[in-house]
């Protein structure tokens, strides 16, 4: 096809041009288009797929028409062997073919050809014709055109109408033109040269200027003497004009640069939006870094914490030692002389509950003023970052009722692990063993006064009085020493009881300390959860950013690499087309 370089070049340059804009709305930028950047982005849009206009002049019956089917390689011009005369017809690509009025003396025709696509033909009535109408709109457009072609028939190529018109035109009109000698085959191969020597000489005599000149013969175009019709010369000519138009280089050229400014900015705007995501990132560790801290500080201050749950704990062994008093008092213990010994049992079972609920009460406490603290640092956090962010942080209502149902779980967490630390003391099996030896010590003197008093009975019965009162003398004095047994050794299980319960503190908390820890850890977890959607919605903008990056890459390599297809120079001697 004629300038199938010029062609295939502008396409990669749309193709281009269509990545780029469409990368640009995937990323927009903040400075938005003047109106004077919006028309000359819409006109450099429309200079990507303009198509060349070639206007083609010359007699009736000079092979106007036969030249335009011979260059489309389609029939698109009707040819008839009588003379025609009627309106200029301007050729566009269309969906439809169809006809109807541009303006006075032109007439639109449109036909699905890709020919059209590229090129649009301006076909004008004969120079000779003497319509004076369409004759000045032909004219007219031929100023428009991209190319002039005029025709002259090898029959007569010296015919004043078609001298006349062109002397009548601009200067800038015939450096357009191309000269053609149509119908040579009609001729003699010896004359062409001739009647070529003479065109090229009344050229310079009428107009002042001799434009390239050919000869050719359009009907031949298409069959067996293609080669001999002229018309590949024609066409490498017309794809040198039409690939060394500084007017369209120019074009092409500033809508490179076009481009080139364009992925200027959608790269400061994504390099924009990355440093954003990243001083949002940096914001956020700092947030997470603060946090980290209060949790360090606070496993720092667990000492006092934990010496507070040491002094429920005190607290609570000095309870159980009244507790075991007021159980093992003389008359209670003698009362269970006769029943099992279950003092033990009862004595865990009434000090287990109450450290439980001392050490929740103490917990509780603490991590009350935790969750305050934490609010107020969320609460400082919202009103600081909100706007530097732009994320909407979760309502301190929120934040403040996780916390509280995480402390309750903390709370579960340290009375599980404080029942555990209490049954690692074994209490039962330190009071049952003291308890026992008591009790046999009581019992062994309870049976000794039974047994007396029994003898004592006896003797009275017998009448031996003194022994019965020696008897029960002994009696009297195995009772005392059974209430002094009770008394001495309850105090001596009391003391032993409440030290070395005392002296266990420190590893009933140590017991708790790893569940005190992880229970902070998960406090501060939950805490921090309020970071995650914020967290969450940063990733996701930073793992759109890398596509866009990418893609803008592969633009900017397409971009380098066009520069060689339309010969690059510098940006300064850039301009836009007269028709901009």
């Amino acid at each position: 096809m004629i300038g199938e370089i010029y062609f295939a070049t502008r396409e990669n340059l749309r193709r281009l041009w269509d990545g780029v804009f469409a990368l640009s709305k995937k990323c927009p930028r903040k400075d938005a288009l003047t109106e004077g950047q919006a028309s000359q982005r819409k006109a450099m849009e429309a200079e990507l797929t303009r198509p060349w206009v070639i206007f083609v002049c010359g007699e009736v019956n000079a092979g106007k028409s036969a030249l335009l089917n011979a260059l489309a390689r389609e029939s698109i011009c009707k040819v008839d062997p009588l003379p025609q005369i009627g309106p200029v017809k301007w050729h566009k690509y269309g969906m439809q073919r169809r006809e109807k009025p541009l303006v006075d003396g032109v007439i639109e025709c449109t036909a699905p050809m890709r020919f059209l696509q590229c090129f649009e033909l301006i076909d004008t009535p004969g120079t000779n014709s003497g319509e004076k109408q369409y004759l000045a709109a032909a004219a007219r457009l031929g100023n428009e055109a991209d190319l002039v072609l005029v025709i002259f028939p090898a029959s007569n190529p010296w015919g004043a109408p078609t001298w006349d018109f062109l002397s009548r035109q601009p200067s800038a009109f015939v450096d357009k033109a191309i000269f053609l000698l149509q119908q040579c085959d009609r001729r003699e191969d010896a004359d062409i040269p001739v009647l070529l020597g003479h065109v090229r000489d009344l050229s310079m005599k009428r107009l002042g200027k001799t434009p390239p000149a050919f000869a050719i013969a359009a009907e031949l175009a298409g069959t067996s003497h293609h080669k001999s019709s002229g018309m590949q010369s024609l066409e490498m000519h017309l794809s040198q004009r039409i690939q060394t138009s500084t007017q369209r280089k120019n074009a092409l050229r500033a809508i490179h640069q076009f481009i080139a400014e364009e992925l200027r900015g959608i790269e400061d705007s994504v390099d924009e939006q990355a440093r954003s995501l990243a001083q949002k990132g940096q914001i956020l560790d700092e947030i997470e870094r603060e946090i980290d801290m209060m949790r360090a500080e606070t496993l720092r201050n667990q000492t006092k914490s934990l010496g507070g749950i040491a002094e429920v704990f005190q607290y609570g062994v000095r309870n159980a030692a009244e507790i075991l008093t007021k159980r093992l008092s003389t008359m209670r213990s003698i009362t269970r002389l006769f029943r099992n010994e279950d003092t033990a049992r009862d004595a865990e079972a009434l000090i287990q509950p109450q450290l439980l609920n001392a050490l929740e009460h103490v917990t509780g406490s603490d991590l009350n003023d935790l969750i305050e603290r934490c609010c107020k640092h969320w609460s400082s956090l919202r009103s600081r970052l909100q706007i530097v962010v732009g994320v909407d942080f979760e309502d301190v209502s929120i934040t403040h009722d996780r916390l509280t149902r995480s402390a309750e779980d903390f709370v579960q967490r340290m009375s599980k692990a404080s029942a555990r630390a209490i049954s690692n003391l074994r209490l039962r099996g330190t009071l049952d063993m003291a308890l026992r030896s008591r009790s046999s010590g009581m019992n062994l003197r309870a049976s000794l006064t039974l047994v007396l008093i029994t003898c004592a009975g006896l003797s009275g019965g017998m009448g031996w009085n003194w022994v019965a009162f020696g008897l029960l003398f002994s009696a009297a004095v195995s009772c005392v020493f059974l209430v002094h047994l009770a008394i001495q050794i309850r105090g001596e299980i009391v003391d032993e009881f409440g030290n070395r319960l005392l002296h266990q503190s420190a590893s009933f908390v140590s017991a708790i300390r790893g569940d005190y820890e992880d229970g902070l850890r998960m406090f501060f977890r939950d805490y921090s959860h309020g970071l995650e959607s914020i967290r969450k919605h940063l990733v996701i903008q930073n793992a759109a950013t890398k596509p866009l990056m990418k893609e803008w890459n592969e633009r900017f390599l397409e971009l380098k690499a066009m520069e060689q297809e339309i010969g690059w120079v510098s940006p300064r001697f850039l301009y836009f087309p007269p028709c901009w």
